[in-house]
């Protein structure tokens, strides 16, 4: 969860392809705010969310929904292919 503006962006593209040699299950970046960029965020994974409205409802739906994320890429674990992940709640936009 980030304004998605890395602070170095030299030592953050440095880092991405670290980040993909650890082979995480699933990686879901998040533009938080309404002035936040995903365009750093889809350098590092292609699941990029926004969440543009900062109340507790916002976030309570957000977690939730990343919560019952990390469940599914659990469970898939060493299976082929891409991972479905269930859709977000309203008040989250996937960036495509």
């Amino acid at each position: 969860m980030t304004d998605g503006s890395p602070s170095d962006l030299l030592a953050y593209r440095h880092a991405i392809p670290e980040i993909h040699r650890r082979h995480f299950g699933s990686i879901v970046a998040c533009a938080a705010g309404p002035k936040a960029k995903d365009e750093a965020l889809r350098e590092l994974t292609d699941r990029v969310v926004r969440l543009d409205t900062l109340d507790a409802a916002a976030f309570s739906g957000f977690f939730k929904w990343v919560s019952a994320s990390v469940a599914v890429g659990s469970s898939s674990a060493g299976l082929e292919g891409r991972v479905t992940l269930p859709p977000p709640p309203a008040e989250v936009q996937l960036v495509l």
